[in-house]
C-alpha cells in the first residue's frame, strides 16, 4: 500500500512538471478568446481604415519631412520606454473606443517602429505579422509607404477582413493565403454590419481570387449582404 501511495505520488510530481503546450490560434494573438482576436483584427483594421481615409485629405506642411523620416527609419530608440511610447500612439486614435488595448508587456515582444516624435508607426510580430499600422497625425498620403516599409523590414503576412481593405494589400503583392467565413459568436464591439458587394473585384476576394462553387457563393454573397465579410489571411508575394 505504501509503494502504491509512493508511486500515485511520483506521477503526480511528474505531471505538475509538465507544461501545457502553448495554443496558437491563425491569428498569431496572445489573447484570452477568439471574440479578443476578433476584436484586436478588428482594431487593425479601423487604424489601417484612418490610415487610407486620411489620404483624401494630405496635409503638405511637413509631409516630406514625415516620408523622409520614414523613408530614411528614423524612428524611436528601441528602449524600454519604447513600447509605452507605441502603446500611447496607438490610443491617440479617434476610434480607440473599439479596440481592445494591448499591454506595453504585450508590445515588447514584438519589433516596435515609431516615427520619432509622431503618432505614426507598425509592429512587425516574430513570425513576420504587420499589425497596428497607424496614422494618428495630421498628415495624410502615407499608408503604401508606411506598408512597403513593413515589408523592407521584414513583414511578411497580414489578416483583415474582406472589403475595404481587399484591392489596397491585393495591390501591394500579398496574395490570399486561406479565408474563414464570419463567425457570428466573434463578432467585434462596434462592428457596423455594412454590406460588401461580393461582386466587387477591389472588395471581395470572390471575384479573382478566390474560385468557388456557385453555392459556396451564394452562402458568401448572404453573409457580405448582412455585413459579415471573410476573414482573410495575406502573405506577400514572393
Amino acid at each position: 500500500m505504501r509503494r502504491i501511495k509512493k508511486y500515485i505520488d511520483f506521477i503526480n510530481e511528474r505531471w505538475t512538471q509538465i507544461e501545457e503546450p502553448e495554443v496558437k490560434s491563425k491569428f498569431n494573438y496572445r489573447t484570452t478568446s477568439k471574440k479578443e482576436e476578433y476584436q484586436r483584427l478588428f482594431m487593425n483594421q479601423l487604424l489601417m481604415m484612418d490610415v487610407l481615409e486620411g489620404s483624401n485629405e494630405i496635409i503638405k506642411e511637413n509631409r516630406s519631412e514625415v516620408i523622409s523620416l520614414i523613408t530614411n527609419d528614423n524612428w524611436e530608440s528601441d528602449t524600454p520606454e519604447l513600447a509605452q511610447s507605441f502603446l500611447s500612439s496607438i490610443n491617440a486614435s479617434t476610434c480607440v473606443e473599439y479596440m481592445t488595448p494591448y499591454t506595453a508587456d504585450e508590445l515588447s515582444n514584438f519589433r516596435l517602429f515609431k516615427v520619432d516624435g509622431m503618432n505614426i508607426g507598425f509592429a512587425i510580430k516574430e513570425d513576420g505579422d504587420i499589425i497596428l499600422v497607424h496614422n494618428n497625425s495630421e498628415i495624410g498620403g502615407i499608408g503604401e509607404l508606411l506598408i512597403r516599409k513593413a515589408i523592407e523590414l521584414g513583414g511578411t503576412k497580414l489578416d483583415h477582413f474582406d472589403g475595404f481593405l481587399t484591392g489596397f494589400y491585393r495591390g501591394l503583392g500579398f496574395e490570399l493565403s486561406s479565408n474563414d467565413p464570419f463567425a457570428d459568436e466573434w463578432t467585434p464591439d462596434g462592428w457596423k454590419f455594412e454590406p460588401v458587394n461580393i461582386d466587387n473585384p477591389s472588395k471581395s476576394i470572390y471575384v479573382d481570387e478566390l474560385k468557388v462553387d456557385a453555392d459556396t457563393k451564394l452562402d458568401a454573397a448572404m453573409r457580405y449582404a448582412a455585413g459579415k465579410p471573410d476573414v482573410v489571411y495575406r502573405s506577400i508575394k514572393k
